[in-house]
C-alpha cells in the first residue's frame, strides 16, 4: 500500500506523519518492483487477485490510496514497465481541488 511516491524537487501532497509513513521515494519503489519480479511474483489490482481466487500463489496486490498525481505520472509507467497491475483508490472530493493530487 503506497500512498504517494516521493520525486526530488517535488512536494509531497501532505505532511501528516500518517499520510508520510506510507510515501516512498521512487527508486526505492523501482526497487520494490524488481524485487517483487525478481522473486516470481506478479503485481495485481485487488480485483484481479479476487478473480484468480486469493490463494492463488504468486500474486501481490498494490494499491494506492487517495488519488496522488504521483500515482499517474510516477507509478503507472514503471508498473507498466514491470507488466503489472494495482488498484488506485482516488478521493473524487480532491479531485481538481488540492494540489498534488489528480
Amino acid at each position: 500500500m503506497y500512498h504517494e511516491l516521493r520525486r526530488p524537487g517535488r512536494p509531497l501532497a501532505d505532511l501528516d506523519p500518517g499520510y508520510v509513513r506510507y510515501v516512498v521515494d521512487e527508486p526505492r519503489f523501482v526497487e520494490q518492483l524488481r524485487w517483487i519480479a525478481t522473486a516470481g511474483f506478479k503485481g495485481v489490482s485487488l480485483a484481479d487477485a479476487y478473480r484468480a481466487g486469493l490463494d492463488t500463489p504468486g500474486r501481490v496486490v498494490i494499491t494506492f490510496d487517495d488519488g496522488c498525481e504521483t500515482d499517474w505520472v510516477v507509478a503507472a509507467p514503471h508498473l507498466a514497465a514491470h507488466g503489472f497491475g494495482a488498484t488506485f483508490y482516488v478521493v473524487s472530493r480532491w479531485v481538481g481541488r488540492r494540489p498534488g493530487f489528480l
